[in-house]
This record gives C-alpha cells, structure tokens and sequence, in this order.
C-alpha cells in the first residue's frame, strides 16, 4: 500500500508539471521524458504515438503527458483511445491533455473519477482539473482528507486542496480544513503537510493558528509556525 501511495505522489506530481508545460517536474522527480528514455523510447511524435499503445502502462501514461505538454493537437485522435485504457493514470492523463487541448471529451471521464471510494484516482483527476483551471471536486477531496483509511490518501489529498486554494471562492473553506488536519489528524505527516500547505494563507485564522502551533510538540511543525509568523513580522 505504501508503494502504491508513493507511485502515486510521483505521477501525480509529474502531470501538475505536464500541464504547466514546465521544463521539469517539481521535487527532483524525473520528467517524463526521462522516465520514457529509460525504456529506450525517444521523443519524436511518431515515437510517442507509438508509445501510447505500448504493452507498459508507465510508458503509456508518460507518453500523455510529453504530447500534452507539447500541446500537440494532432495526437488528439489516438490520445482519445486511451479514455478507456485500464490503468487509471493513463486514462486520466489523457482525460486531461484532452481537454487542454480544447476536446472536451476528457472533462466527464476526470469528473466520473473523482469518487471517495477510490481516493488515489479522486485525487488525480482533482489535480488535473485544478492544473486545467477547473474549480471541481473539493467536497470530495475534502472528505478523503478527513477520512481516508490510509495516511497517505490523507496527506494527498491535503496537497490537492492546498492547490484548489488558486480559487478564491474556495480558500475559507480550505483554510478551515488544512486547520482541522493540523490539529486533528492522527498522523504526524499529514499534520505536517497541512502546516506546509497553510504558508500561503494570510487569514486571521491561519495566524491564529500558526500561534498556537508554536508550542506543538513536533519540531517540525513549531519551525513551519515560526517560519510563518516569522514571515509576517518581517512585512510589517
């Protein structure tokens, strides 16, 4: 389960980047060029095309993502083939560099993912809708940030809402439940996440928070609160 979660992170990670179109993936992962070069596969388009139906579902799912970066519109035709693909980050990686290609056919494939009951796909298809400018899915990634089994699931899903908060209608909401994960979650890693996610908040309620996470009990946190009202004493 941890791997899967960790997969998980990566991929995820590597789409928010595709659909930027950055030149790099954040956090030292490789880009997907690099993961496809490794399976000796170039980045020629007819190379990539190629790729798309390539037995390896990591090779097909990196393959969206190159042509989405590249935006190359011409690929539209054999990328749509993949909505259908059984591995979930090929599906909805194609579901995305579709619709940033101006197909709409990817949108109702990354809205049907988004479902509490699978909240690594949930998660993924609320990224990729967040990268495209799409406001969709924060109810639902709430929920699994309050109340997925599994850590992991917990932290991404603060992560994911911490890149909703893009959306200024949202960002209340956000704000009270990346407090409610600082100081309510059972785990200390998502706790942490959630005190990293709430750095770019400047409400009354983040400071107050931040003041009282100055005396947790984990270093970690007590640095990101210090770091944080740090940071506003210096604007003043």
């Amino acid at each position: 389960m941890i791997v899967r979660s960790l997969i998980f992170l990566a991929v995820s990670v590597l789409f928010a980047a595709a659909i930027a179109q950055s030149g790099e993936s954040d956090k030292g992962l490789p880009t997907p060029e690099a993961i496809l070069k490794s399976y000796g596969i170039g980045s020629g388009t007819s190379e990539l095309i190629a790729a798309l139906t390539n037995a390896e579902p990591e090779v097909r799912h990196n393959a969206v993502l190159v042509l989405a970066k590249r935006n190359e519109k011409s690929t539209i035709l054999e990328i749509r083939k993949l909505l259908k693909d059984d591995y979930f980050y090929s599906r909805l990686a194609a579901a995305g560099a579709l619709v940033q290609m101006g197909d709409a056919s990817g949108e109702p494939v990354l809205l049907s993912a988004l479902d509490e009951k699978n909240p690594a796909e949930a998660i993924y298809a609320a990224n990729t809708l967040t990268g495209l400018g799409k406001a969709s899915g924060s109810e639902v990634i709430a929920r699994i940030a309050k109340t997925a089994e599994q850590p992991l699931d917990r932290l991404q899903a603060v992560r994911a809402m911490g890149r909703m908060a893009r959306f200024s209608d949202l960002e209340p909401a956000i704000n009270s439940l990346l407090i409610d994960r600082l100081f309510n979650d059972s785990d200390l890693r998502v706790r942490r996440a959630a005190a990293d996610e709430m750095q770019h908040f400047h409400r009354a309620e983040t400071v107050a928070a931040f003041n009282k996470a100055v005396r947790d009990s984990d270093p970690v946190i007590r640095g990101l609160a210090e770091r944080y009202l740090g940071g506003r004493a210096q604007k003043k």
